[in-house]
């Protein structure tokens, strides 16, 4: 209540207008230089460019649809929606229930290979461990209570396919988001189950906005 009165719960809306300017900035840049040169090395200044304005795009989006930036949470959904369904091609109700389950249960290992109740952003065996236990979690699959040549190899050499990984995971991101969104498909049971129950909170806007981004991208 005491931080609530010294208001460090208040938003500084002239930050977030900077940054949304600057974000905007960064894409008109990147766009500009792949329309208005024939150079590869500018064009992989613009695609590093514009890997950084999708980075900045998910910290935005992340504020905005905590709600932290708006009291009016339909406000924080719209700017949600455009930084990222229409500027990242992330929808924003997987992220949500993405996001909710790691809130949920933060840093938290499901409690057995074939259960969703962990954290869903720590999800990531085989290929990454975060902890020994973890590392060791798909032995009781195997009749021989051992490590799969696959997982031994992988966990081995993660801090070295960490980041190669980290690249093929926003792939994986936009197919889960775009299934989401159209309704042909959910990355977890749990999202499954969220779907049926309630369906899109956007059902016109989601599907939009993510057609609109596979376009100009």
């Amino acid at each position: 209540v005491q931080l609530i009165k010294l208001g460090f719960f208040e938003s500084s809306k002239l930050f977030y207008v900077y940054k949304c300017t600057f974000n905007l900035t960064m894409w008109a840049t990147a766009v500009a230089m792949v329309m208005k040169s024939d150079s590869v090395a500018m064009h992989i200044a613009s695609s590093l460019l514009m890997g950084l304005f999708w980075q900045q795009c998910g910290w935005l989006a992340h504020d905005f649809l905590h709600h932290q930036v708006f009291e009016d949470r339909r406000i924080g959904d719209a700017i949600g929606l455009f930084w990222g369904n229409l500027m990242q091609g992330f929808s924003v109700a997987w992220w949500k229930n993405k996001h909710n389950g790691h809130h949920a249960v933060t840093n938290l290992h499901s409690t057995s290979p074939e259960s969703q109740d962990g954290d869903p952003d720590i999800d990531t065996m085989p290929l990454l461990a975060w902890s020994l236990k973890q590392a060791q979690s798909l032995r009781s699959l195997n009749a021989d209570g051992k490590d799969s040549a696959f997982v031994r190899t992988a966990i081995k050499f993660q801090a070295f396919t960490y980041f190669p990984i980290l690249l093929l995971a926003r792939i994986s991101w936009l197919r889960e988001s775009f299934k989401m969104a159209m309704g042909i498909g959910a990355a977890s049971d749990n999202a499954k189950k969220e779907l049926e129950r309630k369906g899109l909170d956007y059902p016109i806007l989601e599907p939009f906005l993510l057609v609109c981004f596979h376009a100009w991208n």
